[in-house]
């Protein structure tokens, strides 16, 4: 437990963890791989320590919903992995 609160404070607005663990490999990795560690969209930013970080308070669930999509995206088209959502969105 204290190595999750190390890489998700509750000091800041976090999406968290996203998606479930492909058998692949860890999701941060395959990010890293394809370089979108650091990517930022809106008030976004995924950050190296494997979350959606919120730095603005505008920030909609519609941005959110975005970035999820060029993380699915890219990790279909460059590696072939299905990222499946631990959340559903509503």
């Amino acid at each position: 437990m204290g190595e999750k609160r190390g890489t998700f404070p509750n000091s800041q607005n976090t999406a968290g963890s996203v998606f479930e663990r492909p058998p692949t490999g860890p999701v941060g990795l395959i990010m890293e791989m394809a370089g979108l560690k650091g990517l930022r969209l809106e008030g976004l930013r995924l950050a190296p320590t494997r979350r959606l970080d919120n730095g603005s308070p505008d920030v909609s669930g519609a941005d959110i919903l975005d970035l999820i999509t060029v993380m699915r995206d890219t990790a279909k088209r460059g590696f072939g992995v299905d990222f499946v959502t631990e959340q559903v969105a509503i």
